[in-house]
């Protein structure tokens, strides 16, 4: 929204392929302040919008045509992986989704806590994504293993590998050692693990599975069998992550346009410029090679099922497309969306990547499917209780997919641990 409170794109309704019905309705539904809740009080206003999803409260409460609504239905992919009719309608509206300034007092002072914890954002995205987070992590846990001296330089900063693993340095990073089978005895923990086609046996006082949860009960089948059921309760959000090196960024000027926003298609969301940090520079010039980075949540797709059904078939919708598929949807994609910029797929694309994610961002409770755990009864607080010298860390343990939720339960683990030694 802009500085009066209005949202941008108000003007552009007209343009929007659905009905002038349809368009009248949006733009009242984005511009009024009527309370569509105005027969609920305001203390019952956020458990109400917390059990119903986003698409039901635009079309019940908000009464937009359905042609309308379709419009919103993939804008929460890339949050939380499923389309607005899994949303609950608090948590749409809480990411900036429109509708606040349709609750009366009670939106008011939604839109101003919105609008406060907008203020004091502070997030930092970095080139390589979260890689630039561990990265600086070992270069503090091993002195030297880099010439980097801050967040700017350590993107193109070169790691010297044979510090990692050196023998006597206090700490020690394995790399392509996968562990298999993780044992809690009275004289420790013992983890196997396997390398270049070979097992071998670690021995330790303690051990902190940092891992993606839900394999815990595999690694370690010595867990009481409730535990093991929570752990395997959280589902992980399924992505894509395509990049496409263009030739020019001339379609992209031409229509006036560097990113995208597209409800019907694979790709919800298109982005035509990179971040520059100290010396990784891309700077945006339509005359030169530019990368467009385009987003998929599979079960976005889908139309039915809890949240985590949802996840389970995006990702075995994911996991069935071949790189053909993905090239073939993301050529017509492109061509149809860059039209007008004399955009030509044979002759402006230079290549292709395409990452896939099956096991993407941790799961999130979703009021609409889940019940309301009582403290300490929440499966990920349940899978995350220590076991013998065995602590369980990562943002699965921690129930919502954040980097300081990943750090807070790290801490949490290594705390068990300590203070179990010293009791």
């Amino acid at each position: 929204t802009g500085p009066d409170g209005e949202y941008h794109w108000v003007g552009r309704v007209g343009e929007l392929p659905i009905s002038a019905a349809a368009q009248g309705q949006l733009k009242r539904f984005l511009t009024q302040r009527t309370d569509y809740l105005a027969d609920v009080p305001d203390a019952e206003k956020m458990q109400v919008l917390d059990k119903i999803s986003y698409h039901d409260f635009l079309v019940k409460h908000a009464e937009l045509p359905e042609e309308a609504v379709r419009i919103f239905q993939r804008y929460t992919a890339p949050i939380f992986g499923v389309g607005i009719d899994a949303v609950p309608a608090l948590h749409g509206m809480g990411f900036g989704m429109p509708g606040v300034r349709g609750l009366g007092d009670f939106g008011r002072a939604m839109e101003a806590e919105i609008q406060a914890a907008t203020d004091r954002h502070t997030g930092v995205s970095f080139p390589d994504g979260n890689s630039t987070v561990p990265r600086l992590l070992v270069q503090k846990l091993i002195p030297g293993v880099s010439s980097a001296k801050n967040q700017e330089e350590v993107a193109t900063a070169r790691f010297d590998y044979a510090r990692l693993d050196a023998a006597g340095s206090p700490v020690r990073l394995r790399l392509n050692s996968t562990a298999v089978h993780v044992d809690s005895g009275d004289g420790g923990v013992a983890i196997t693990y396997v390398r270049g086609g070979r097992a071998y046996r670690a021995r330790a006082r303690d051990c902190v599975l940092a891992c993606y949860n839900e394999m815990i009960p595999h690694l370690c089948p010595q867990l009481p069998g409730a535990q093991k059921e929570a752990l395997d309760y959280g589902e992980k959000v399924p992505l894509v992550s395509s990049n496409v090196l263009l030739q020019s960024g001339k379609a992209l000027e031409k229509v006036g346009a560097a990113g995208f926003y597209a409800p019907g298609r694979f790709h919800s969301l298109i982005f035509g410029y990179g971040l520059s940090l100290g010396d990784h520079r891309q700077d945006w010039d339509p005359k030169k090679p530019v990368v467009l980075h385009m987003m998929a949540s599979p079960g976005s797709e889908v139309a039915s099922g809890s949240a985590r059904e949802r996840y389970r078939e995006g990702r075995y919708r994911l996991e069935a497309m071949t790189f053909t598929d993905y090239e073939r949807e993301i050529r017509e994609h492109l061509a149809g969306m860059l039209v007008g910029g004399g955009f030509d797929p044979a002759r402006d694309i230079l290549a292709i990547t395409v990452n896939r994610w099956p096991h993407g961002f941790s799961y999130h409770r979703n009021p609409l499917y889940d019940p309301e755990w009582s403290e300490g009864q929440a499966p990920h607080e349940i899978g995350r209780q220590r076991f013998g010298r065995i602590a369980i860390a990562s943002a699965d343990a921690g129930g919502g997919a954040s980097i300081h939720g990943a750090i807070d339960q790290a801490h949490r683990a290594v705390t068990e641990l300590v203070q179990s030694s010293s009791s």
